[in-house]
């Protein structure tokens, strides 16, 4: 209640007892119009600290479909962008339009409904495919640029793409910009630069300590097993029975790790219900099972890739099972942010190792994971 925010849009957070740390920190700036560059650990309800400021400005702009585009967040995946989106709809008080636009889906008929579309959420791919080929993205007046995992759609070659983006866009003066992620330093300096007002930018970090540590979630349990390789595929399968009836989700180094798991689990019949989830599947059925997951409270199963490493946003996760060393602490931290997102959440996240590779659990300890 003492959020400067109209009551439509605070209606929306009755469910809520009180506010994440990223958010008491974050929402103060983000709703007097700062640009803000936010550091905070997965699960922490950064996405509220983008979406709450949008719908309260729309409300104060009196915004109306003859007005183009409002905002326009960025994301690096698919499946993030379908999260974010699931966000704005579960908090849209105000009934504003909002889309989610992304590669696999028909362009044209995707183009049809972007006119007039208050808050479009989308892969950079798929937004400039929009500017420059269907013109009916009109960010002639936008007024918020967001940037989710911003460093990761770095990594994964997408700044050009942002810049081209940005060309359309009014003047950074002119907009505000938001950009937010669990690690959101090195080569995301030089692209904050670019894209955020000097004079009205403010930088947030809610990370354990101010050395550079990586953002870990207090509020999950970690621990490791060294086990020989031979005796690996037989642990998992007893963890996985004694917790099948909880909400799992097993990340694995391959494609074709991820098939032959599957394909073990299946046949195990633990009562779950089981899905894979990997880069090789169409986009429509990728889509399809990361909805049907998410929907999941219990006797859930979900073996993938790194695919979904970073930010997605799954509900109730209780176990997630690292099946081999990741190849560093950071993607360590993403994969077990999975579970234990939101407030009153915990989970646990248990790491298998070879004997060979026990001195990764230094690089851990360095981070408070064991």
């Amino acid at each position: 209640d003492d959020l400067p925010m109209h009551p439509q849009v605070l209606r929306s957070l009755q469910k809520f007892a009180r506010m994440s740390l990223v958010q008491l920190k974050t929402l103060p700036y983000a709703l007097n119009g700062f640009d803000v560059c936010c550091e905070a650990p997965t699960g922490s309800g950064k996405t509220l600290c983008f979406v709450l400021p949008i719908l309260e400005s729309m409300l104060d702009a009196q915004w109306t479909r003859d007005a183009g585009t409002f905002a326009l967040l960025l994301a690096p995946t698919r499946e993030l962008t379908t999260q974010i989106f699931n966000v704005f709809r579960d908090f849209n008080t105000l009934d504003v339009s909002l889309m989610a636009v992304y590669g696999g889906k028909f362009f044209r008929k995707e183009a049809a409904f972007l006119k007039g579309m208050g808050i479009v959420v989308g892969t950079p791919g798929r937004v400039i495919a929009h500017l420059e080929k269907s013109y009916n993205l009109d960010v002639s007046r936008l007024k918020y640029l967001v940037l989710d995992e911003a460093d990761k759609l770095i990594e994964v070659g997408f700044q050009s793409t942002i810049m081209d983006i940005v060309s359309h866009l009014p003047p950074k003066e002119d907009r505000v910009n938001l950009m937010f992620s669990a690690t959101l330093r090195g080569s995301v300096s030089a692209l904050i630069k670019q894209l955020c007002r000097d004079d009205c930018i403010k930088s947030v970090y809610c990370l354990p300590s101010a050395s550079e540590q990586l953002a870990v979630n207090s509020s999950v349990r970690h621990a490791f097993v060294v086990i020989p390789l031979e005796h690996k595929l037989n642990y998992l399968l007893q963890l996985l029975q004694k917790h099948s009836q909880q909400k799992c989700l097993i990340f694995c180094s391959t494609v074709k790790q991820v098939r032959y798991l599957f394909e073990i689990v299946t046949r195990l019949r633990t009562g779950a219900k089981i899905y894979e989830l990997q880069g090789s599947m169409s986009q429509a059925k990728r889509i399809t099972i990361y909805s049907e997951f998410m929907n999941k409270t219990k006797s859930a199963l979900l073996i993938t890739t790194d695919l979904i490493g970073r930010g997605i946003d799954f509900t109730a996760v209780d176990l997630v099972i690292q099946l081999d060393c990741p190849e560093n602490e950071k993607t360590y931290t993403h994969r077990a942010g999975r579970t234990a997102r939101g407030l009153n959440y915990s989970g646990d996240n248990v790491l298998l190792l070879l004997p060979s590779e026990t001195q990764f659990t230094a690089k851990l300890a360095r981070h408070g994971c064991v």
